[in-house]
């Protein structure tokens, strides 16, 4: 199984390593066998963690994602199997994975970019992604942005766990509402923002609106009076804005680098922000 690494260089190093060893096995194999290799996804509880390891490739797409351009990408997360709110909401962070669906696929709001790397005005795309909820990015590798719609076979049906280690589901039904709702009027005028009127064209179009739903800031719910739970929806914010427990770091900071494995973003560059698009 591919760990997860929290030193930077040492991260870099082992990824080179790990990355070649895994390109020598796929090399070895017969084609059907790298194929199944490739779809291949680990979900190990051990030591109070859950341990998430795929090759990102989605489950509607297992049999032909080399036809749909679909690049085998490596991912090792690592989610706490017990988790517990944290005292306040913890915003989702602008390049990191808010969660990995149960077919090894990252999560993450789906965005065109960012303001002259104003990260307080990040630019959604509107349309895009694909009917399974996904959208293949520029060096291959998928990710979700919508409700995963292949993932799904109930009414509530699990689909994925968060950083935070709670559990992501998605309601047929749409019985779960989002808080939040279209704010009215006109933007900031550059620098301090895009300007125009308030379309959804960005994230902060949206104000979180308490109780308007039955969802929370984080499109979060207690069911059953005891279990935490994420809904993705298909109204906004799709991929909840944040976590009401502790992200691991393992989805934190993360880009696609040459590898495609999971590496840590400096803190601070512009320029490694804008990798993650």
């Amino acid at each position: 199984m591919i760990r997860v690494f929290r030193s930077y260089s040492t991260h870099k190093v082992l990824t080179t390593l790990v990355m070649f060893m895994v390109g020598v096995v796929l090399l070895q194999l017969p084609a059907g066998a790298q194929e199944q290799q490739a779809q291949s996804v680990s979900i190990d509880v051990r030591d109070g963690f859950r341990y998430i390891s795929s090759y990102g490739i989605p489950r509607h797409a297992a049999d032909r994602y080399e036809t749909l351009g679909i690049k085998p990408t490596p991912y090792a997360f690592k989610v706490i199997a017990t988790p517990k709110k944290a005292s306040a909401p913890i915003d989702w962070r602008y390049g990191a994975y808010f969660g990995v669906a149960l077919d090894g696929v990252p999560f993450t709001q789906g965005l065109v970019g960012q303001l002259e790397d104003n990260a307080v005005w990040l630019e959604r795309f509107i349309k895009g992604a694909d009917s399974n909820g996904g959208k293949k990015g520029p060096d291959g590798a998928y990710f979700y942005h919508r409700v995963p719609t292949a993932l799904l076979d109930k009414d509530l049906t699990h689909v994925g766990y968060a950083a935070d280690g709670f559990p992501i589901f998605v309601s047929r039904s749409g019985k779960f509402k989002p808080s939040y709702k279209l704010n009215i009027g006109e933007r900031p005028e550059p620098p301090s923002g895009p300007g125009g009127p308030y379309d959804g064209a960005y994230i902060n179009d949206y104000i979180y609106a308490p109780k308007s739903g039955n969802l929370d800031k984080c499109n979060g719910i207690t069911v059953q009076d005891k279990y935490y739970i994420y809904i993705l929806t298909e109204e906004f914010p799709q991929i909840p804005l944040c976590w009401s427990g502790e992200p691991d770091n393992s989805f934190m900071n993360v880009v696609q680098d040459d590898s495609g494995d999971n590496a840590v973003m400096r803190k601070g560059s512009a320029t490694d922000i804008r990798r993650s698009r």
